[in-house]
């Protein structure tokens, strides 16, 4: 069960690496608009239920921590996975505070801006709203 939802994690962010490539940053600029009130709003669409969605962050955690281990840290695809692991850990965490799903994958990227180190830089719209695209789709029924 590990290896197939680090797949689906790695699927998840090859998708919307080559979304962005292939679409191109200004189309994407035009969907930020679109993003049912806003980036950090209760995101839309069926999920998984609150356990099922925890053990799913948890096992795609473990899973991007261990690619982690393996990336050399400074380098854009070890910032990449950093953040999607920090991503997924705000929405667990959300998760433990009652909130559903839906309003967790909204507010869970709230905590990629509290990071104190500031290792994982200034992070744009369309990097977030990958983030966001990649949780719903890990997170859907």
């Amino acid at each position: 069960m590990k290896k197939a939802n680090f797949k689906k994690a790695l699927m998840a962010l090859l998708m919307a690496a080559f979304t962005f490539l292939f679409v191109g940053v200004g189309t994407t600029n035009a969907q930020l608009a679109t993003v049912g009130g806003g980036l950090y709003s209760p995101a839309q669409g069926n999920f998984v239920n609150n356990d099922q969605a925890g053990i799913t962050l948890l096992a795609s955690i473990d899973d991007l921590g261990t690619l982690l281990e393996s990336l050399q840290p400074g380098t854009p695809a070890y910032t990449s996975t950093r953040r999607q692991a920090l991503y997924y850990k705000g929405i667990y965490q959300d998760l433990l505070s009652s909130n559903n799903v839906a309003a967790s994958i909204g507010t869970g990227l709230q905590h990629l801006t509290i990071v104190a180190d500031g290792s994982i830089g200034p992070i744009s719209k369309t990097a977030l709203l990958a983030l966001r695209q990649g949780a719903i789709s890990l997170l859907s029924i």
